[in-house]
């Protein structure tokens, strides 16, 4: 008896280590899918701007010489050029109209013009995925008209909250159902289910259960009794993808509502009612106690990093204030004042990217089990190491009188 208890023990130690290695290669291919967008999320933030109606082309140039021999968005380039070419002569409306990593965006004024084939559409912005020539690309509108825009929200914003979608419900999808290493088939939320599928439920739970089960770290059901029905584990892991997704939208954004978990929220599956973040994601006690970890360790702490934005922004407006010669290297104080705005810049390109990283680590992720995972990685990697003892006291320092809103 005791001779089989050893092994039994031994055998669940050597599964244990099997799954934490498979774990941890999951994670490291979600982490090598940060690392890949957040410069591509950082070059549009720093670069796409609509002014008069428009995009400066070189700009655009920029940012697609960013991934010029990226083989899936260079065809989904081609989808999208395709796509414009043959709706061509009906779509003549618009003030601007380019296409960006994967993206087909249009540019208009309805309160002036608007194409053809946004006639019956409503929304001042929005994307959708298209399939054209068999590859699929994102359709982005942004409508400049201001009687739609009387909350302040920018096109230029507007633009860039859209692209960031499209990054990763499209782009960061298909690279993930793409790798070889990983084998996601149904990681592409856009996708219909082959014909053989009766549901899109019964394609996922039938060719990704493990990986799934992974992602929420125990093992999750996700068929049902019947095609037609979704499981109580399924609806979890579909409502987490899309909570995910907005909630990582608008933390970037810094806005009021993402910062504690019991402010009302939605996703696109659930839109605004009294759902709160804890709502959102299902039922399960130990996703809301990984939810809850998520926002104190990390989500509320760095709020104060938008803070740290802010205090370096202002410093820099002051100090450019003041008569800088950067052609003046002979003047000792000249010299100092160009060390001194140099580095107060250089301060704001660090948490700017760190902003962006924490923004990207939380759109990859696809349960909130993952997302504190990986937090925990980018947090040790590339947060810790950025910042100051000073920085760190502050946010932290601040972020317990926050507690008490988990």
């Amino acid at each position: 008896m005791n001779k089989l208890n050893f092994w039994n023990r031994e055998d669940l130690q050597h599964n244990q280590i099997e799954q934490k290695n498979t774990v941890n290669s999951i994670n490291t291919i979600f982490l090598d899918l940060i690392y890949s967008l957040t410069p591509l999320q950082v070059a549009i933030r720093n670069n796409l701007s609509i002014k008069n109606w428009r995009v400066d082309r070189w700009k655009i140039d920029k940012i697609n010489n960013l991934y010029e021999k990226g083989k899936l968005i260079n065809s989904m380039n081609s989808s999208a050029l395709a796509f414009f070419e043959s709706n061509k002569n009906t779509n003549k409306w618009y003030s601007d109209c380019f296409i960006v990593l994967g993206a087909l965006i249009y540019i208009y004024d309805s309160s002036k013009e608007k194409p053809f084939i946004f006639k019956d559409e409503k929304d001042r912005w929005t994307r959708n995925t298209r399939n054209y020539n068999w590859n699929k690309f994102s359709l982005i509108w942004i409508d400049c008209n201001k009687e739609k825009r009387k909350d302040w929200v920018s096109p230029t914003i507007s633009l860039h909250h859209e692209l960031q979608h499209h990054l990763n419900t499209l782009l960061a999808d298909l690279l993930l159902q793409n790798n070889k290493d990983i084998l996601f088939s149904g990681a592409d939320r856009s996708q219909d289910p082959p014909l053989w599928y009766r549901s899109k439920s019964e394609f996922i739970g039938t060719e990704n259960t493990e990986i799934i089960s992974e992602l929420f770290w125990r093992q999750v059901q996700l068929l049902s009794n019947h095609p037609a029905n979704k499981t109580k584990d399924y609806d979890s892991y579909e409502n987490q993808l899309y909570y995910l997704d907005e909630l990582s939208a608008s933390w970037g954004q810094a806005k009021y509502n993402v910062f504690w978990p019991k402010n009302i929220f939605y996703n696109n599956l659930k839109p605004w009612k009294d759902y709160t973040h804890y709502d959102l994601i299902g039922d399960n006690s130990q996703d809301k106690e990984d939810l809850k970890k998520l926002f104190q360790n990390y989500l509320m702490p760095w709020i104060y990093l938008f803070k740290i934005k802010e205090a370096l922004e202002n410093a820099i407006n002051e100090q450019q204030k003041e008569k800088v010669n950067v052609n003046d290297n002979d003047n000792l104080e000249n010299s100092i004042k160009i060390a001194k705005l140099n580095e107060l810049k250089w301060k704001l390109k660090t948490i700017n990217y760190l902003i962006a990283l924490i923004t990207q680590t939380l759109w990859i992720s696809r349960t909130v089990h993952q997302a504190l995972e990986l937090m925990g990685k980018v947090w040790k990697k590339n947060i810790l190491p950025s910042l100051s003892n000073h920085s760190l006291d502050y946010i932290y320092g601040g972020s317990k009188g926050l507690y008490t809103l988990l």
